[in-house]
């Protein structure tokens, strides 16, 4: 809800950082989009394989591109405000067979 307007949901989870706090590759994949879009600012979103989706949006520097592969804990950007922002942060969304999963749920479970 926004004014008493119902709004489409916010599928991410975002944390308050600084500026410029480096944002790491949750996992190994390939870099699918790595640019400005205008909601999203500066927009990174790497397939793992699978179906499996992880975004990271809001960025201030993207330090990757399209095309590359990465591995779990490199260095795809800078954390930030680009885009339709209400000031610095990292929102970072899951998406796995079309569906947004909730990344809160995911940082919960024990995984190998």
């Amino acid at each position: 809800m926004f004014n008493g307007v119902a709004q489409r949901p916010h599928y991410g989870l975002d944390f308050r950082v600084h500026t410029g706090t480096p944002v790491k590759a949750m996992n190994d994949g390939t870099v699918l989009l790595a640019r400005f879009l205008y909601y999203e600012g500066n927009f990174v979103v790497i397939d793992h394989g699978q179906g499996l989706l992880t975004m990271y949006l809001h960025l201030s520097q993207l330090e990757t591109k399209e095309g590359e592969a990465v591995k779990r804990g490199q260095e795809i950007g800078l954390s930030g405000g680009s885009g339709r922002a209400t000031g610095p942060h990292l929102d970072v969304r899951v998406r796995w067979q079309s569906v947004y999963l909730d990344p809160a749920r995911l940082l919960q479970m024990s995984l190998p």
